[in-house]
């Protein structure tokens, strides 16, 4: 039937089976086209409207997937798994109130599924219901769903307060892959072990749980490491101690023969504890080499102090960039404030930007995180948005303000704007979805005053509040109180 444009070229129903079968066979490009060719052939096949949408909404194509969707759900109104992808690309282009009316008809059908219950906590949480959020993870998890619904009641319990459980949950959905073939470690004592840790996470993560790596250490005898080649000579560095093999040489089999176990990064916290300890009294445990420093300063000499670094975009591969990264745009008003003492770190492809803004522009000279290291430790402060950047300047204990989106990660908590993790990081949230306006306009009146010499607005203000259990600006759903 993959033929069909040649055994049946006007055959609706021909070229709808080639799509479905292209489709489950993750040929997205081909699929689309055959669906395409459906539609045209007979413009009342749902399955079609479906098709394309779903597509579309794989490559993150939110308002071209609403249309097909919504013509999908019009045509076959009682269709849950339509109404739950419709639901999808509302959610994620933001509609959240009608894709909470979308959801809500497909959870009162007698045939609602895991899939209906997981999106609901995803609307709920991005409205800022993370307490409402858990229970329909929890449902989702009993109806089959695996890692996505774990991850997400993990994420809502961190959020809401509930750190040791919500840890579990994080380690317990395993979003890591990593090619390493040994027993788990349940973080036991054993000064006769060989620990290999290990996952395929983004820079930030593996940043992130480094911390605990010494706490590891007391209970095992020897660790090896299994990082990005480019993290490699900045913690060992740090950690002189530990071995080190590169991501691709694990994939090549070249671990050592005398390595007895393996746990992967996000474990970490929750072996080590309970209770739960973020270890704000081991930062900084990562500190830039003296001599990179120094000629860094050398670097950046011919800008005026205070000089500050500026990161906005994170990894476009990343699935949820689309909220964290700050249009450009956006920072005009930072820009035309701060543009003399301005050092882009500014990767991929939005660094084009910073040069022909006129920026200062630090990313060719840097070949790895050594570099950026050394970078950062000769600024004065890093502006950054939720990526490895902000994670790198927390763990070196340097100030750093970093820029939320309304549904921040689960590291970042509610309605705060010090940190549980770096005690240098001040948080500066959105009050509503996509809203950085607001956001940079904050920062501005913060930055002028450093500006001006006022280094005691670098710090957070001690949260002295109760934890939150759902976000403070809530976004108003129906039916939801």
């Amino acid at each position: 039937m993959l033929n069909a444009e040649k055994a049946q070229p006007n055959s609706a129903a021909a070229w709808a089976e080639r799509a479905e079968t292209l489709r489950r066979g993750k040929n997205q490009q081909e699929a689309l086209k055959a669906a395409m060719q459906a539609l045209k052939l007979d413009p009342t096949l749902a399955s079609m409207w479906e098709c394309i949408g779903f597509l579309l909404l794989e490559r993150g194509r939110w308002k071209e997937a609403q249309d097909y969707l919504k013509q999908a759900v019009s045509l076959e109104p009682q269709n849950v798994i339509m109404r739950t992808h419709y639901a999808v690309a509302l959610m994620e282009g933001g509609a959240l109130d009608k894709a909470h009316n979308e959801i809500q008809y497909a959870l009162r059908s007698e045939v609602s599924s895991g899939d209906a219950h997981f999106i609901m906590g995803e609307i709920l949480c991005r409205a800022g219901y993370y307490d409402l959020a858990t229970a329909h993870y929890s449902a989702a998890r009993q109806a089959g769903l695996g890692s996505p619904a774990i991850f997400g009641q993990g994420t809502a319990s961190f959020l809401t307060g509930q750190y040791a459980k919500g840890l579990e949950l994080l380690a317990a959905a395993a979003p890591a892959k990593a090619d390493v073939d040994l027993p788990d470690w349940k973080g036991q004592k054993d000064p006769a072990l060989h620990l290999v840790i290990c996952g395929a996470y983004g820079f930030g993560d593996l940043i992130h749980f480094l911390r605990y790596v010494p706490e590891a250490q007391k209970r095992v005898g020897k660790i090896t490491l299994l990082l990005p080649q480019n993290l490699i000579a900045l913690i060992a560095a740090n950690l002189p101690s530990v071995s080190f093999i590169p991501h691709d040489d694990a994939a090549q089999n070249v671990l050592p023969p005398d390595a007895h176990m393996r746990c992967f990064y996000m474990d970490l916290p929750h072996l080590l504890g309970p209770p739960f300890d973020p270890l704000t009294s081991s930062v900084p445990y990562i500190n830039a080499d003296a001599d990179q420093t120094n000629s860094w300063r050398e670097k950046l000499a011919v800008l005026p102090r205070p000089r500050i670094g500026l990161v906005w975009a994170g990894n476009p591969l990343h699935q949820n960039d689309h909220n964290r990264s700050v249009p450009f745009e956006a920072l005009t008003p930072l820009i035309d404030l701060a543009k003399p003492h301005l050092v882009s770190l500014q990767r991929d492809t939005q660094q084009p930007k910073a040069a022909a803004s006129g920026l200062f522009d630090a990313v060719p000279l840097i070949n790895d995180f050594a570099d950026s290291a050394a970078c950062m430790a000769s600024l004065d402060l890093l502006v950054t948005i939720d990526s490895a950047p902000a994670h790198l300047a927390g763990a070196m204990g340097l100030p750093v303000w970093v820029l939320l989106p309304f549904n921040p990660d689960w590291r970042w908590l509610l309605g705060r704007e010090d940190c549980i993790w770096y005690p240098s990081m001040r948080l500066f949230r959105q009050r509503q979805p996509k809203d950085w306006g607001s956001v940079v306009d904050s920062l501005c009146i913060e930055l002028q005053k450093f500006l001006a010499g006022d280094k005691t607005i670098l710090l957070p203000k001690a949260f002295s509040g109760d934890i939150l259990r759902r976000h403070p600006q809530a976004l108003s759903l129906p039916g939801v109180s």
